[in-house]
């Protein structure tokens, strides 16, 4: 099997090239992305298989670059960027992630509300400066606060259990709720205007869909409690 894997970074590569050895495959790692403005180079385009990330479209542009292209595998949990309709029509099996990096994402996130209640970024530059005044600097307390938690996927899941741990309440949104994570973590769903008129810290932890596009605009931060 002949497969080409675009936007390889490098700490990607020592994994890719003990698959090749191991698997024996003709293997091609590519640094350029996939881009429907240019061509694909000539020495892959009769790749079997194509492996992409999250930048690079996969659509009727760039599945033309292959003709003899069996599958695209997109190493990311994400696939809004393969247009699946395009693939099904040219009889093209399209493969993503389902799980990973849940965890890593929820804690990063936790990093991030923290950062901004505590305001550690303005007293990082600040005593990066020398300056070690507290002026401007007293930061916010989590605990107690409503979290409002927008997609609960695994790593909306993931951010909730370690909400829990700061003594928040939680209230969740979701297309599909899940009664039996509700019971079991204490979260309570609920829709989305309540959520937004309820919750001191929001949370985002959707996919990028046409139900999902805008879904805080204007209207929404017009909902939100200021104090």
């Amino acid at each position: 099997m002949k497969l080409a894997i675009f936007n390889v970074s490098e700490w990607e590569r020592a994994p890719f090239e003990a698959l090749k050895a191991s698997k024996g495959w003709d293997i091609h790692l590519l640094e350029e992305r996939l881009d429907p403005s240019v061509p694909a180079p000539a020495g892959v385009r009769d790749a079997d298989a194509i492996a992409v990330f999250v930048s690079n479209p996969v659509n009727e542009e760039t599945l033309g670059y292959f003709p003899s292209l069996r599958c695209v595998l997109t190493r990311s949990t994400g696939f809004e960027h393969i247009d699946l309709e395009a693939c099904k029509r040219r009889g093209v099996a399209a493969y993503y992630v389902p799980d990973y990096g849940s965890v890593t994402v929820a804690e990063y996130t936790l990093g991030l509300i923290l950062a901004l209640l505590r305001r550690f970024r303005p007293l990082i530059e600040q005593s990066g400066h020398g300056d070690f005044t507290r002026d401007n600097l007293r930061g916010i307390d989590l605990a107690d606060k409503t979290v409002g938690v927008i997609g609960t996927g695994r790593i909306g899941r993931e951010v909730i259990r370690r909400l829990k741990a700061f003594s928040t309440r939680v209230l969740a949104f979701d297309l599909r709720p899940d009664g039996d994570f509700a019971r079991s973590t204490g979260v309570e769903y609920v829709d989305l205007e309540s959520l937004y008129r309820s919750s001191n810290v929001l949370t985002f932890h959707v996919p990028l869909r046409p139900e999902t596009h805008h879904i805080f605009d204007r209207g929404s931060l017009r909902l939100v409690p200021w104090k």
